[in-house]
């Protein structure tokens, strides 16, 4: 008689990482946390007045390429805007990163492209702090903007209660790193707020 044996082998469960895609507007208050991250912005994305976008410690924001040209030759990248709050408190251990869709240094081939393309500065274009808006950015890296003339963070008129590059800071940007134009700066500490240390991009204030 033959005598069939049937082996029951443990079924290995591998962790799926969690992919939000994210664009257009945030109307009311907001928090993306490391369970939904990385966050894909598809295309822009406005933190509408009075809102508050909260963005946890550990997460990944990657900005979409998409180099469109409107008529007259003017080029089209994705922009993070805030007219609101953007609050990105990040920790020396759990950085936030804001990056291009093609850096896979971080969260991985979130593209899924393996491989075929790679980040390179002006791949989208800024983070906004407009008029009357506020962001406070801590142990954070925002790297492969600057597209269209523009830094890697840009504010006009806008109110940046704290920027930490610790651990991070803002690399490979086409322009500037930080751009302060007619800004208030309330950098804690600092003799002069606005002399934000920004590793291997200018520091811009006009």
């Amino acid at each position: 008689a033959t005598i069939l044996l049937t082996i029951l082998l443990p079924v290995l469960s591998l962790p799926v990482q969690a992919l939000t895609h994210v664009s257009g507007s945030i109307s009311s208050n907001t928090i993306w946390d490391v369970a939904g991250s990385p966050y894909w912005v598809d295309s822009d994305i406005t933190v509408e007045e009075g809102v508050t976008l909260t963005i946890e410690p550990g997460v990944v924001v990657k900005m979409e390429f998409n180099h469109g040209t409107y008529s007259g030759g003017y080029q089209y990248t994705t922009r993070f805007i805030v007219n609101g709050t953007l609050v990105a408190q990040g920790t020396p251990v759990n950085k936030i990163f804001f990056t291009s869709i093609r850096d896979d240094s971080v969260a991985g081939d979130t593209n899924g492209d393996g491989g075929a393309t790679t980040p390179a500065s002006a791949d989208w274009r800024s983070i906004f702090v407009q008029n009357g808006a506020t962001l406070t950015l801590r142990d954070a890296q925002v790297a492969y903007g600057g597209s269209a003339g523009y830094a890697n963070l840009t504010t006009t008129s806008g109110t940046v209660t704290d920027v930490s590059w610790i651990g991070g800071g803002s690399r490979s940007s086409a322009t500037d790193g930080l751009r302060l134009t007619a800004a208030t700066s309330r950098q804690p500490g600092r003799s002069n707020s606005t002399r934000v240390p920004v590793p291997n991009c200018r520091l811009a204030i006009r």
